[in-house]
């Protein structure tokens, strides 16, 4: 419960995944809205998906022999609203300053606190309630939202923090089963191959700059590299533990 199989500790996965979501949504900030969306959501799962594959190769196993699973159900759910999530995530950092998109995407402790215990039925102490309502108080008052973007990105950037949240919680279900290589390997098969689809019908003919790639490719990389972490932390902690941690990816965001 405090250690992972090699003895690297949870926590500390979990500190690293929001320290490389916040990575991650700077390098999509930096771009400001300058490339198709579907082809940064292309590049944020296909990069991730390669990033991984490795892995298994050092696991000892075969692709098809990682990806075995019996609950392929709760991957497809949850590959559906990792694509809400990051579809609107993406699309409004362009819109709103970054203190004021993560501000709003606070929301996400608490509904994950909310649907582990309606969902999964975990126990949830009345310290990480505490922790979560503190963190989101503390996190509105230091950003300061002024809402100058209007009300749509707003109600995005909720959208995008329950369906993240329900997407965990999908992924805290799966890890009870699944490896976190399973897990996070049919997520970036199944929306990379989606938004592979949807930007092939929409915006195949995008010309990007030296500098556009470069970005796209180090926020696949920061996403992939998050992902993995985010999922071997789920395999060891709670939701109600994993909650307050994703404050951290403010503290990152204003360093950054």
């Amino acid at each position: 419960m405090t250690s992972s199989a090699k003895g690297f500790s949870p926590h500390l996965y979990a500190v690293a995944a929001f320290m490389l979501f916040a990575a991650m949504n700077a390098s999509i900030k930096i771009l400001g809205g300058s490339v198709p969306l579907t082809l940064v959501m292309t590049v944020r799962f296909l990069v991730g998906f390669w990033m991984v594959y490795p892995l298994v190769r050092r696991s000892g196993s075969t692709l098809d022999e990682t990806l075995k699973t019996t609950k392929i159900h709760g991957h497809l759910a949850r590959a559906a609203f990792g694509i809400v999530a990051v579809g609107c995530a993406f699309y409004i950092l362009p819109l709103l300053p970054l203190g004021d998109a993560n501000a709003l995407g606070q929301f996400y402790p608490l509904f994950l606190l909310l649907l582990s215990v309606l969902i999964l039925k975990e126990k949830v102490k009345p310290k990480q309630y505490l922790a979560c309502l503190l963190g989101f108080i503390g996190v509105i008052l230091i950003a300061a939202p002024h809402g100058q973007a209007g009300l749509f990105p707003a109600l995005l950037a909720m959208l995008s923090a329950f369906a993240a949240a329900v997407s965990d919680i999908v992924v805290r279900y799966l890890a009870r089963t699944d490896k976190s290589l399973t897990i996070v390997l049919w997520f970036f098969l199944l929306s990379g191959l989606t938004m592979f689809v949807i930007w092939m019908l929409t915006a195949k003919e995008t010309q990007l700059s030296l500098g556009q790639a470069g970005y796209l490719l180090l926020a696949g990389f920061f996403g992939g590299a998050a992902q993995l972490a985010l999922t071997t932390s789920f395999k060891h902690l709670s939701a109600g533990v994993m909650g307050p941690y994703s404050y951290l990816g403010f503290f990152f965001s204003i360093v950054l």
